[in-house]
């Protein structure tokens, strides 16, 4: 791998970027931040977690500095896991293992070093390690390069191309047929140096530096969510956020993660974790006795104190934790109480800075606070005081203050990254009834979008604020705006404004909904944003936007059951350069196969590109799979389950990836439903449409036919359901028919072809209708129909409409035979039609019926 300067290492963030928060009262400038969040899979915490290590030599370097691949995992083995067995308190190690292959153990590459690309160099190791390696034991690859140059790049989990072990089929649009692919995290790291100069208190004997560039990486591979990075406070003047009180920061001395990552990687469990403030109705005065965070934990002992600055779900606050030179942190350069800020919203990237002591600024080396000192934010009237020694623990002393007047704080919670949407948005349909969702937690509320939106009819976008504040806010405005198709990234200004919900009072600690009515025209996947006026006094503007992609599908049962398909817009979060940007899939269920065109661009800056993701339930069409497929794939494709795939946009950062966004493809596998509409008693046989019974055997070629034949929307549902319900669809569906198919190698017209192309084009296959039944504007009009399969008290929602639009959606539910009567009140005179659907639930489609026409007299 090409060298990485320290310089590159420790630029800034490009672009503009958004504010990431307000440090603290008087810290100066804020810091760069785009749309992201780190998700690990799989977990961080586990022990004897299997990593396979894979040497490999570039082409145009023909030494390397250790003799064999196995010397390089005995080093692993003896100076890495023993930093994470004890930075982890014993929850997380590793057991190396390296790739057989040649004698020594290094796979010629086959590349050089110009060549490097981390996916690219990634795939090869993988590829030459595949025939000697069963990958279903590892979920985690290191990649080792005999490049003598510092550097090293990681994270993850990504799919790679495996034999063995596979999860998935992915077509990876490269031109190569779909492959099978397992979803692992990766590390690819130089050999470097023995000796940097840097030191380590891990190991035996001789140290290897280059072992703490793996260490760093593996964090990546763990999701650990500290990171080196510059913040500029002036011209001028910068510093590094975290190095060197982090393993993840710049310097390849293997210190201790600070106590805030441990806590988010749970290596500090959350009864080591105490939480202080915000004051509510009292001022806070604590004294705590802190516990190093090099030492393990135990009994009633507190390792991390967190500050929270307002009672928002999402943290944003100071943590303070103890640093003492001692058990792995002996290389620290000092020692005391460390103060850093954190903000754990997922729009952010840049989550922990760690703060100086302010008698030393600018000198992070001596950032904790030294015995009598005290870090101070008037404007939240807080202090942290390091009073004094208890043995190796400090005594600290947090003061908080109420402020001088109650301030409100209202708030949303922001989107999360995964799973890319927000609690607080959420959508009502009437189609089975305001207030009763398809997709509900285990308590009956709203999960996800809480309903599929009804195309071409009111839905409720519901909004809902809290007030994490100790004061009352009042007059709180929430903004909704909608964006089609759905976007990753910072989509601008293309939004379209849907108008504004106001809340009059929220009082201190409690929460408000509300909606606005949303009439969606077109059947498109949308992103709802909700962005919230500032109030004059909030403590915090930091948690006042978030959005929610609304994006489900329902793929009918069958064989197989059919794809779904999803196109997104992403936009560059950089004004004034170009991005690189790749797409990755989460969550994909075991056995299922996808494909993401195009798995990578470039996105052109304050631009936007667009990707497509398919999913394939019953895996990608064509491909040869083994029977561990299947049988994989037998669980995840009972009806009834729900899939919740999410696509991301990841870009390079330093030396990981990080996502600028991303869109849930909820998928829903289901039994196809039929639902018929009458007017009049529903054993009245009058008003029921009859089949050309010649349809029944043209059902199989038709549904071949759509297969293979480019057809528009209108065409292709006609064909997927061997029916067309219009004359006008039946004549498109016979003008796109081919003029030939091949049947035995020989061009000629299929038998059946010829057949479907004379009766789609000479009658129609469904009988017309009888005209309109008559009803009197005196009298309730009698609407029945019929759900099949037969489901009871499916909530089936029946809609009149008059000639001029006008009209109203009234509710009723099945009987045990699926059947439904309703007496509906007529709209006046003159001719109305009456359609029936139903919402789908948790097993079965979305099924909507056909105009049922009636003249009221």
């Amino acid at each position: 791998m090409p060298s990485v300067s320290e310089n590159a290492c420790r630029s800034a963030l490009p672009g503009p970027g958004r504010a990431l928060a307000k440090l603290a009262a008087g810290a100066g400038a804020a810091l760069a931040a785009i749309t992201a969040s780190k998700a690990a899979d799989p977990s961080p915490v586990g022990l004897n977690q299997n990593m396979l290590v894979i040497c490999v030599k570039y082409a145009d370097i023909a030494t390397t500095r250790r003799t064999s691949c196995q010397d390089w995992v005995d080093s692993m083995n003896a100076e890495i896991n023993p930093f994470y067995n004890q930075s982890s308190f014993g929850r997380t190690t590793f057991n190396f293992v390296a790739a057989p292959g040649p004698d020594n153990g290094w796979y010629d590459l086959g590349l050089a070093t110009t060549d490097y690309d981390f996916f690219r160099v990634a795939q090869a190791a993988v590829t030459l390690a595949d025939p000697g390696v069963n990958f279903a034991a590892y979920d985690r690859v290191a990649v080792l390069t005999n490049f003598a140059g510092f550097g090293g790049q990681g994270g993850g989990p990504w799919w790679w191309r495996v034999n063995e072990g596979s999860e998935a089929t992915i077509d990876f649009g490269d031109g190569n047929p779909p492959a099978p692919a397992r979803l692992m995290t990766m590390s690819i790291t130089n050999e470097w140096l023995a000796d940097a100069g840097y030191g380590s208190p891990y190991g035996a004997g001789a140290l290897d530096d280059g072992n703490t560039v793996t260490a760093h990486e593996i964090g990546h591979q763990l999701g650990m969510p500290t990171h080196y990075a510059d913040v500029r406070w002036s011209t001028g003047l910068s510093r590094d956020v975290v190095t060197p009180w982090d393993i993840m920061g710049l310097s390849p001395t293997m210190n201790h993660f600070v106590g805030w990552a441990k806590a988010q990687r749970n290596f500090t469990q959350a009864g080591f974790v105490r939480t202080i403030g915000p004051p509510v109705g009292s001022n806070i005065n604590q004294l705590v006795r802190l516990r190093p965070v090099s030492r393990t934990p135990s009994g009633t002992d507190t390792q991390v104190i967190k500050i929270p600055l307002s009672n928002s779900p999402v943290f944003t606050g100071y943590v303070v934790e103890l640093r003492r030179q001692v058990n792995g942190d002996n290389l620290l350069p000092s020692a005391g109480v460390l103060v850093s800020y954190v903000d754990e919203r997922p729009d952010t990237i840049l989550k922990l800075v760690t703060l100086e002591d302010p008698s030393m600024p600018g000198d992070m080396n001596q950032a904790p606070l030294d015995l009598g000192e005290t870090y101070t934010d008037p404007g939240y009237n807080l202090s942290i005081t390091y009073e004094s020694n208890a043995g190796e623990d400090a005594n600290v002393r947090i003061q908080y203050n109420l402020p001088a007047s109650s301030r409100p704080n209202p708030s949303i919670m922001p989107w999360g990254a995964p799973p890319w949407e927000t609690p607080d948005i959420w959508i009502d349909s009437e189609r089975n009834g305001w207030g009763s969702y398809r997709y509900t937690d285990g308590a009956g509320n709203p999960a996800g979008n809480g309903d599929d939106a009804w195309v071409g009819h009111v839905n409720r976008v519901m909004v809902r604020v809290r007030n994490s504040g100790p004061g009352l806010a009042t007059n709180v405005r929430a903004q909704v705006f909608v964006n089609s198709p759905p976007g990753m990234g910072d989509a601008g200004a293309n939004w379209d404004y849907l108008g504004t919900i106001v809340f009059p009072s929220i009082g201190a600690g409690l929460v408000a909904q509300d909606f606005i009515n949303w009439t969606p025209s077109v059947g498109q996947h949308t992103c709802i944003k909700v962005v919230l006026v500032a109030t004059p006094g909030e403590l915090s503007e930091s948690d006042n936007l978030a959005q929610e992609n609304v994006s489900a599908f329902d793929t009918s049962s069958g064989s197989p059951f059919e794809p779904v398909s999803l196109k997104v817009t992403v936009n560059n979060p950089f004004a004034e350069q170009s991005t690189p940007v790749r797409y990755h899939l989460r969550d994909v269920p075991e056995g299922w196969g996808f494909r993401i065109e195009p798995m990578e661009a470039e996105l052109p800056a304050g631009g936007s590109s667009s990707v497509r993701v398919t999913l394939y339930p019953s895996g990608l069409p064509g491909d040869k799979e083994d029977g561990r497929m299947q049988e994989l794939r037998r669980k995840t494709t009972q009806i009834g389950f729900l899939a919740r795939p999410k696509l991301e946009a990841q870009i390079p950062y330093a030396d990981t990836y990080v996502p600028i966004g991303g869109v849930e493809v909820w998928t829903h596998l289901v039994d196809r439903t039929r639902l018929t509409c009458r007017i009049g008693d529903i054993a009245n046989p009058q008003n029921r449409p009859t089949l050309d019974p010649r349809l029944k055997d043209l059902r199989p070629t038709l549904k071949n036919l759509g297969d293979q034949v480019p057809l528009d929307g209108a065409v292709r549902k006609g064909v997927a359901g061997a029916v067309s319900a219009s004359r006008a669809i039946q004549e498109q569906l016979a003008a796109r028919l081919p003029k030939d198919v091949v049947v035995g190698g020989k061009g000629e017209i299929a038998p059946q072809v010829a057949e479907a192309r004379k009766l789609l084009g000479a009658t129609s296959l469904i009988r017309p209708e009888p005209e309109p039944m008559r009803a009197s504007a005196n009298s309730p009009v009698v609407v029945a129909g019929e759900l099949t399969p037969a489901v009871a008290g499916a909530a089936i929602a029946v809609e009149m409409r008059a000639a001029g639009g006008e009209g109203y959606v009234q509710l009723t539910k099945t009987d045990s035979a699926g059947r439904y009567v309703l007496r509906m009140k007529p709209l006046g005179s003159g001719e109305a039609v009456v359609r029936a659907h139903f919402a789908g639930d948790n097993r079965r489609g979305a099924a909507e019926s056909g105009d049922c026409r009636v003249i009221v007299q």
